[in-house]
């Protein structure tokens, strides 16, 4: 996999760039974890494990990710550059773009990945058009990316909401596979159920006003989705 060289999309030094429309995920292939957000939480939940991890050693705050894979480094979902599951994460759908900017300003701006094999003067849609205005397609696709920003900012909040009501425990799992492997998933964090059921009634309407509920039992029933990821390791091991 090529180092990524991820810049602010410029209609000037971009001018001619193409994307293709072929789907490509190499540039997952070595991540285990991936983002998502709570909109997506239902379709995840039918394909993968959502966990909560820290956003980083030092952060108290956590995220929503998708469990791909039981080591650091693999993506089982991710075969020969081609993404072997029928829902694909929000966060992977815009590749090669992205996004980027200061959270706490609200000030983003789309980025692309340079060093994708999707982009080329050559081949695939345009994203500019020859008098420097957007076309179409990305005007479409920053649209799609303004909306995940926004479903960003609602993850964020759900977040806070579950950390402010201690509701978050860790659960570190120990995953054993066919050949009898073993594997250790450590900082891993769960929505505790008896915390959940011993909510005042208060606390638990506000949930539900705020549409938290669906998300949290999604979480909680994808956790069964351990098994299949279990189970993609031994075969890619076998």
């Amino acid at each position: 996999m090529s180092t990524q060289k991820i810049v602010p999309l410029n209609k000037n030094t971009h001018a001619k760039l193409k994307i293709k429309s072929t789907a490509n995920f190499s540039h997952v292939a070595q991540q285990h974890l991936i983002p998502v957000v709570v909109q997506e939480f239902i379709p995840v939940s039918s394909s993968f494990p959502i966990i909560f991890v820290k956003e980083s050693a030092e952060s108290e705050n956590f995220v929503p990710v998708a469990l791909m894979g039981l080591t650091k480094g693999e993506n089982l979902y991710v075969n020969s550059e081609r993404y072997d599951e029928i829902y694909v994460p929000a966060a992977l759908r815009n590749y090669p773009l992205s996004i980027a900017g200061d959270e706490e300003k609200g000030q983003f701006f789309v980025c692309i990945d340079e060093s994708s094999e999707l982009v080329n003067e050559d081949e695939g849609t345009a994203l500019f058009n020859d008098d420097g205005s957007e076309t179409e397609y990305l005007q479409k696709r920053r649209d799609f990316t303004g909306k995940f920003i926004e479903n960003m900012q609602t993850t964020k909040s759900f977040m806070k909401f579950l950390q402010d009501n201690e509701l978050l425990v860790s659960n570190d799992l120990t995953v054993k596979i066919d050949s009898g492997e073993t594997f250790n998933l450590n900082g891993i964090f769960r929505v505790d159920e008896e915390k959940l059921a011993g909510l005042d009634e208060a606390k638990f309407e506000d949930m539900r006003k705020r549409g938290a509920l669906p998300a949290i039992y999604a979480h909680l029933n994808s956790l069964q989705q351990v098994q299949r990821v279990a189970k993609r390791k031994a075969a890619a091991t076998a």
